[in-house]
């Protein structure tokens, strides 16, 4: 059976991905140590993240444009280099009537990119700015949920 949210079924999967969200409440086996440890947390933040970016996208898909906001605003400031937040969060700015703060967003996340690690944003980023300035109105229907949004094909590389 395929995942909820390529499923179509976007409550539900909004839904499990909260509970998922609500449940995860820090590191793994804090203070144990060990290569095999080390890969589990680093497995587990990026499936916590992916998750996460997987939750904006259901939440914008379904039109909670205002319920994405907090959430990601805290992952762009807790995770500030992973562009997909900072695409999602102009998104839903954009679509919740806060334009001109998704213009922000993109001018601090560029600020940051270009003075961290001297690059410019990646080519999704620089084109939802450009067809923000723009004013696109197609950007209130563009669809959020990837086809490579990760469902149940996660294994553990060990």
């Amino acid at each position: 059976m395929p995942p909820p949210a390529r499923d179509g079924r976007l409550q539900e999967a909004s839904e499990l991905l909260e509970r998922a969200r609500t449940m995860s409440t820090g590191p793994l086996v804090e203070g144990l140590d060990g290569p095999m440890m080390e890969r589990e947390r680093l497995f587990r933040q990026e499936r916590f993240l992916t998750d996460m970016e997987v939750l904006a996208e259901v939440e914008l898909q379904l039109g909670r444009h205002r319920h994405a906001v907090p959430l990601l605003h805290y992952a762009v400031h807790k995770y500030p280099l992973r562009e997909r937040f900072a695409w999602l969060l102009m998104l839903a700015l954009h679509r919740s009537d806060r334009g001109s703060e998704a213009l922000v967003v993109y001018a601090q996340h560029r600020a940051r990119l270009v003075a961290e690690l001297g690059s410019e944003p990646g080519p999704a980023l620089r084109a939802l700015h450009a067809r923000l300035l723009a004013q696109d109105p197609e950007l209130m229907e563009l669809p959020t949920v990837r086809e490579d949004s990760p469902g149940d094909r996660y294994r553990v590389p060990f």
